[in-house]
């Protein structure tokens, strides 16, 4: 799976792809279950 953003921007990593290939990809890696946890909602206090 790819790395968070904040990941690659501190690593000073840039992508450049066509869109519909990079959501593409989103899609596939979100549909695998890889970024599950950005779906998880934080306990409210």
């Amino acid at each position: 799976a790819r790395k968070d953003l904040a990941e690659l921007i501190e690593e000073g990593v840039v992508l450049i792809d066509h869109p519909r290939t990079v959501l593409g990809t989103l899609a596939a890696e979100i549909e695998n279950g890889d970024h599950d946890a950005w779906f998880d909602d934080e306990p409210v206090a």
